[in-house]
């Protein structure tokens, strides 16, 4: 597969995010490459007879027969779409294909950088898909025609076919790495603790190095203290941001002391104890940020809460997360945005 297409979300690149016991997962030809293939042949036409008047050509290995030309074609189709048909002398169609590929890559990307553009995706994707299937078969049925120019042992083809083979193996795999680190990932999560919004399996799209807001739902490390025994990410909803004093009771969410309204899609968020109880009153002993315990969040700390309380292990039972205060998330531990539900059809939806 060309390695452009590592930006389409294949489910065997998909994240698992959630309190549960679970692991995660989970161009262009060269000069010389051309020159190489386009080398001029050595041996004449009048060369491949031999005194007696024998057609040598027919004995042996012959550099101007098709032999390797197709394996060429569809390794070079393999590296990036165009390349196969450049190295079989069909140019115009190798500049036909390696543009399209490049629209087509800078139209995912720029689905990816804007969550109201993601719909796009579902045309863009499909469309990534048929251009490779059908410019590897084109590839294969150029490398079929006896183009001149093309003049190189069927050895130096397999050899290039070989070369762009592993560079199409660890082009994909390196792109598809950066991409996760950097532009998106395919999550999902075991358990439902975001209920009702992310339901338990649900596939989701996140965004990273976006910025958020309040009432936004982003994933993060999980707390060093879950370590070994939870998915390496969890998804929660935004509700306290740096310098606030946050308070959960029963009349809802306390930003400084003032009640804010919360989203009809999130929550309710429930105050309770430190085992998890409901509490009817301020107490001593309750969570972190809930009734008689108010938080006030530093300069880059966060308060983060599941939509589904009950079942939520959320920042109302963190310990201290790299030394800060019990139910604090640092900045810096905040991986990514939650901007859509892609899977299955029937959940999909967008966040703004």
């Amino acid at each position: 597969m060309p390695f452009f297409l590592s930006i389409v979300p294949l489910w065997s690149s998909v994240k698992l995010c959630g309190e549960t016991d679970f692991h995660k997962r989970a161009g262009g030809c060269p000069v010389w490459l051309m020159s190489l293939i386009r080398m001029p042949m050595t041996i004449t036409v009048n060369s491949m007879i031999d005194p007696a008047g024998v057609d040598v050509s027919r004995h042996g290995s012959n550099p101007g027969s098709n032999q390797g030309k197709a394996l060429l074609a569809i390794s070079g189709s393999l590296f990036w779409p165009g390349v196969g048909h450049f190295l079989v002398g069909s140019t115009f169609l190798g500049l036909f294909w390696f543009a399209s590929a490049i629209a087509l890559l800078l139209g995912m990307l720029g689905a990816l950088s804007d969550p109201a553009r993601i719909p796009l995706l579902g045309i863009l994707v499909p469309a990534a898909g048929a251009l490779v299937v059908i410019q590897l078969i084109d590839a294969f049925r150029c490398s079929r025609k006896p183009v001149p120019g093309i003049s190189c042992e069927p050895a130096v083809r397999f050899a290039v076919a070989a070369v762009l083979m592993v560079g199409a193996m660890i082009g994909q795999h390196r792109a598809l790495v950066y991409l996760q680190n950097n532009v998106y990932e395919i999550c999902y999560t075991p358990t439902p603790s975001m209920a009702p919004i992310l339901a338990a399996g649900d596939r989701f799209v996140t965004l990273k190095n976006v910025p958020f807001h309040r009432w936004d739902i982003v994933g993060f490390n999980a707390p060093e203290a879950f370590a070994g025994r939870t998915s390496e990410n969890w998804m929660k909803r935004v509700v306290g941001l740096p310098g606030e004093k946050v308070e959960v009771n029963a009349s809802g969410i306390l930003i400084n002391n003032k009640r804010v309204d919360v989203p009809t899609e999130a929550g309710p968020f429930l105050a309770t104890d430190r085992w998890q109880q409901p509490l009817s009153g301020p107490s001593k002993y309750a969570a972190n940020g809930c009734w008689g315990r108010p938080i006030t969040l530093g300069p880059d700390e966060y308060f983060l809460l599941g939509d589904n309380s009950v079942e939520s292990l959320d920042a109302r039972y963190w310990p201290a997360v790299h030394g800060r205060q019990p139910g604090a998330m640092p900045a810096e531990e905040i991986t990514c945005k939650v901007v859509a539900i892609c899977w299955p059809p029937a959940r999909w939806r967008m966040f703004r």
